[in-house]
């Protein structure tokens, strides 16, 4: 059943978000091309000036959700109302204070900005309605962490991605209509409370159980979240400084290159993401047993199933990711060699990660990496402050391939081995990623020397996305075929993956 339901929640998410990730490409093209560069820049700042408020949230999301694991397999119902009501309380204060933090920052935007053309009002106002989308989930969203840890996203994913996707059309509708920054920003402001509404209502429906205790809260919650508070400073400084320092040292056109690249990556990042999300609840409870051979068994597993995942994106985004950009925006928004080979490594890292991610927060390991999290932002931040203003994007993502090799992949190896098995792990890790660094290398060799001596001429996205496909497809099948040979839990892992989607759609009695 856990099985079934991590495919279900990756199913139901994945179907909408590609459909958003269309609207999305759409939308960035028109929003630089109707509103400018320099407003589509404005935009990229605002998203992290608020991811630095919501340093506030310190965390407790992740904290209710590892304390839920426990208190819904025991079916503690009372404790679960308790810890809800607490939180509730907490989240809807958190978002108030955040509010008011937030219209004070609104006045000083422009020291954020190199070359600023913008009012004082316009970045106010249009800071103050971004900040205010975002702060109607602080106040309704608590609810959504109870179905999470109970592993039955797919159960609310097609309310979730319905009304994004008619926010993004409301804001195309909007850009085409030739509207300014401001009234492009209200449609999310609405449409985020009505989402928050209805979906609310449809998680009460699924747990009749659930009410919030005005008279009864346990706010211990507050407790668990002083290891998770480092761990969000440190995530928050290493995923969102580099933004705030081109657009302060380099100038608005590299962030929109900069923002293009990373964008694309976020979504390959995001389809990882979501077979994360749909796999962290079902290792959480395997974890929750205490049965060692199952956990090593289970995360072996899911190591070579991120590697495979890995390499066969990097392999595709080498020969697809500047085609796209120079279909989608522009050949001058495509990157040299070099800076894709750097955003590559990042993705690389950054689709590996997502198992170390998994362990440490199911595993609630937070004081034991805290002060890791912390050396790697500082790492970071260092060299791309020392580096950006003679390298421009090459110097900060230097950075942040420096902080994450050198540091965060080794560091964290070596405590999930100790804390799950008392013994170092690193040979196990290591080993998979010369493997893969073998596997991408020589796949992008050969492709290299077939396509040149091949007359391959992409002159439009019809064209591209045929390309793509065919990459797509090869890559795919000589990744599988090299994995079956080289990895001998890749069989077992086809075979589960393959049950598992057997058991979705075949029923009982039709299929002997």
């Amino acid at each position: 059943m856990k099985a079934k339901n991590s495919v279900l929640n990756f199913i139901s998410s994945y179907i909408f978000y590609f459909i958003i990730i269309i609207l999305e490409f759409f939308k960035i093209k028109l929003f630089i091309d109707y509103l400018g560069e320099n407003v589509y820049s404005l935009n990229q700042v605002y998203v992290n000036i608020f991811t630095y408020l919501n340093l506030m949230e310190a965390g407790m999301g992740s904290a209710l959700i590892y304390r839920l694991y426990k208190l819904l397999n025991k079916k503690d119902y009372d404790k679960i109302n308790k810890l809800f009501s607490g939180t509730v309380s907490i989240f809807r204060k958190i978002a108030l204070i955040m509010f008011i933090l937030g219209i004070g920052i609104s006045f000083f935007i422009q020291i954020f900005i190199k070359d600023n053309n913008f009012s004082i009002i316009f970045l106010s106002i249009s800071f103050i309605l971004y900040i205010l989308r975002n702060l109607i989930d602080y106040c309704f969203f608590v609810p959504r962490y109870i179905i999470m840890a109970d592993n039955k996203t797919f159960k609310i994913n097609p309310l979730v991605y319905s009304f994004r996707i008619l926010t993004v059309l409301s804001e195309i509708a909007l850009i085409l209509l030739k509207q300014n920054f401001i009234v492009v920003l209200l449609p999310s402001v609405i449409f985020s409370f009505i989402q928050n509404f209805v979906i609310n209502k449809k998680i009460k429906k699924e747990y009749v159980w659930l009410e919030y205790k005005k008279d009864d809260k346990d706010y211990s919650i507050k407790n668990d979240i002083k290891n998770l508070f480092v761990h969000k400073i440190g995530n928050l400084i290493f995923n969102n400084v580099d933004i705030l320092l081109l657009s302060k040292y380099v100038g608005s056109s590299v962030v929109v290159i900069y923002t293009a690249y990373n964008l694309i990556i976020k979504y390959a990042n995001d389809t990882v993401k979501y077979i994360y999300e749909a796999i962290r609840d079902a290792i959480g409870n395997i974890v929750a047993t205490g049965k060692e051979n199952k956990i090593k068994q289970t995360i072996s597993m899911s190591v070579t199933l991120y590697s495979y995942i890995s390499v066969v994106i990097v392999v595709v985004f080498y020969f697809i990711l500047n085609r796209f950009v120079g279909l989608w925006l522009g050949d001058s928004y495509s990157v040299s060699l070099v800076t894709l080979v750097l955003f590559l490594l990042i993705l690389y890292h950054s689709v590996n990660n997502s198992v170390q991610q998994i362990m440490i927060n199911t595993l609630g390991i937070f004081k034991e990496t805290k002060w890791y999290v912390i050396l790697i932002a500082i790492v970071n931040f260092v060299i791309s402050f020392l580096l950006v203003k003679k390298y421009g994007i090459n110097g900060v993502l230097f950075g942040t391939v420096v902080a994450s090799y050198a540091i965060e992949s080794w560091i964290y190896s070596y405590i999930i081995g100790k804390k799950l098995f008392h013994k170092v792990e690193i040979r196990f890790w290591f080993s998979h990623h010369i493997k893969n660094f073998l596997l991408i290398v020589c796949q992008i060799i050969l492709y290299s020397w077939i396509q040149s001596n091949l007359d391959i001429q992409i002159l439009n996205l019809f064209i591209w996305f045929v390309y793509a496909f065919t990459i797509c497809i090869i890559t795919f099948l000589v990744t599988a075929f090299m994995f079956y040979w080289m990895f001998p839990n890749f069989k077992e892992l086809i075979y589960k993956i393959l049950v598992t989607f057997k058991s979705l759609f075949v029923k009982k009695g039709v299929v002997k």
